[in-house]
């Protein structure tokens, strides 16, 4: 895990883990049903959801599970809508319930080795709402799980905020797709990434003595992938 996406080119190639829609239309395809996909868009634009309204949208969430993207054909081009995992992330994040959180880290593990960042993406921000909920349950898995899924923190930490404390593409949900033209200037180095992320998850700070092991694998982390970038980004000057 090496490199900020947005601001570097060609990190890592972008696959799909889930279910490309085919252009045969005698064949049912539940990415293309937008009676499921805009029940989902409907509630994650709402400001915060409640436990019953998470509860209707979650079977509708468990029945496309496999689409990375939703939308429909237009003669044979499929046009997208949105991420499922953008909407999944933005409901969970909006409910902020044991059980949303809970909810999204299935989902998470169920897709660990999964190429797709923007489960990284939409798994940080949780983290800043429930960060020991998350933190115990990331423990309470394998060895194997719980270093992919802190790495899957680090990684969704750096791409969120290196260009600000605010993500100013966190509403794109694109963002894991796309390269963008003119991005901001980085505010996050070596110096500073600390401070950073407890200013994104300020719940951390007391919790640092209880998971100390857990908080210096994180900060390695972040410290490497820093390190690294500022390499490459010295190198490209020259």
């Amino acid at each position: 895990m090496r490199g900020i996406k947005i601001i570097v080119l060609l990190l890592i190639p972008i696959f799909s883990f889930g279910i490309i829609p085919g252009n045969d239309s005698t064949i049912y395809n539940k990415c293309e049903d937008s009676t499921l996909y805009k029940k989902l868009i409907e509630y994650s634009d709402k400001n915060k959801l409640s436990e019953s309204e998470f509860r209707i949208c979650k079977p509708i969430f468990d029945s496309l599970d496999g689409c990375q993207f939703l939308g429909y054909y237009s003669g044979n081009q499929f046009q997208t809508v949105s991420s499922l995992t953008f909407l999944y992330g933005k409901i969970c994040y909006k409910t902020n319930t044991t059980s949303s959180i809970h909810a999204y880290l299935d989902y998470h593990i169920r897709h660990i080795g999964s190429a797709e960042e923007q489960i990284s993406f939409s798994f940080e921000p949780l983290f800043s709402l429930r960060p020991k909920l998350i933190l115990d349950e990331i423990l309470n898995q394998s060895e194997k799980f719980q270093k992919q899924l802190l790495n899957s923190l680090v990684w969704g930490f750096l791409n969120n905020h290196y260009l600000g404390i605010e993500d100013p593409y966190k509403d794109d949900p694109y963002k894991a797709m796309t390269r963008y033209d003119d991005p901001p200037e980085p505010i996050m180095n070596l110096s500073n990434y600390k401070e950073i992320f407890y200013k994104v998850h300020p719940n951390s700070k007391e919790l640092y003595e209880d998971y100390k092991n857990t908080f210096d694998y994180i900060f390695n982390e972040i410290k490497l992938s820093l390190e690294w970038q500022e390499e490459r980004n010295n190198k490209t000057e020259k």
